[in-house]
């Protein structure tokens, strides 16, 4: 929640006019860039691959017993 606050906060230097606009725009642009990037990760593709790996220990683990069997 945080995280997706800041990047709102950005983005006026995203689109930012005036003097010294083409500062504040690049680095606007770069700020909100990694921090949505950095949003989408740790919201969305930790967990997934979290679950993935969980999976596939799950199916290791099924496969072992398995044999013992």
């Amino acid at each position: 929640m945080t995280a997706v606050t800041f990047v709102l906060g950005t983005y006026p230097l995203v689109i930012a006019t005036g003097a010294c606009a083409v500062s504040r725009r690049s680095l606007g642009t770069t700020v909100f860039g990694g921090m949505t990037l950095a949003v989408v990760v740790g919201t969305i593709l930790i967990p997934v691959f979290f679950v993935f790996t969980q999976l596939i220990v799950e199916k290791v683990c099924r496969k072992k017993t398995d044999i013992k069997n």
